[in-house]
């Protein structure tokens, strides 16, 4: 089993939409948060925005091939990944550990998203945790792929943010390799984006080409 784990609907589809359409029966999907925030507009977040945003998902994963018995959400509040670590810890850590997986893809740890940064750094102390204790053996044999939706500006490195993720990133060349995988169906993933229809208009240009893209590139690790 892989498990996808992402901060937000949507960031599966545009980073793991290829790898999840390959394997959509042996794959299971984490939704870290609900969504509720995504929108630059105050009086369309909250919970209304986050049904949506669920449903949004399941018709997105539903075209990859997805059954419903794979996509979990475990419904942190939007935003606040930091200020609920200890319970987005607890839970992944119990997923982690229950589900018989093989590869985990993740946010890495120096994405400048803030949810995105801290879900990819809990997801490495939980391994790393895990590993020295009698739970070894669930942690043992496992790929690690870590991808990057939200990239620091290398045109800035003045900026605090940027260079602390800059150097983070060049920490994690020095113990994974980069590795990129070829998408066998690009317009079935932009189709799979285009069921986010709350988020689209919204999307950075940047970051909606990601769906366009023929490969899928992620930071590899095996242990």
């Amino acid at each position: 089993m892989m498990m996808i784990i992402a901060p937000h609907p949507d960031d599966d589809i545009l980073c793991c939409a290829g790898i999840i359409h390959k394997n959509h029966e042996n794959t299971k999907i984490i939704f870290v948060t609900d969504g509720s925030k995504g929108s630059p507009k105050p009086e369309e977040r909250g919970p209304k925005l986050a049904l949506k945003r669920m449903s949004e998902a399941y018709n997105a994963l539903h075209r990859l091939g997805v059954k419903d018995d794979n996509i979990v959400f475990l419904n942190n509040e939007d935003g606040n990944v930091k200020k609920y670590r200890d319970n987005v810890y607890n839970q992944l850590s119990k997923l982690l550990l229950q589900t018989d997986i093989n590869a985990i893809y993740f946010p890495s740890p120096f994405d400048i998203h803030p949810d995105h940064s801290e879900i990819g750094n809990i997801v490495l102390s939980i391994i790393h945790r895990k590993s020295r204790t009698t739970a070894s053996y669930k942690l043992k044999g496992l790929d690690l792929f870590m991808y990057t939706i939200h990239k620091p500006d290398i045109s800035n490195i003045f900026n605090l943010a940027n260079l602390k993720s800059l150097l983070l990133e060049l920490k994690i060349k020095l113990s994974f390799k980069y590795i990129c995988f070829k998408v066998n169906d690009i317009e079935l993933k932009k189709q799979a984006l285009e069921e986010h229809k709350s988020q689209i208009s919204y999307m950075q240009e940047k970051v909606k080409k990601l769906a366009s893209n023929s490969y899928e590139c992620f930071y590899f690790k095996h242990i």
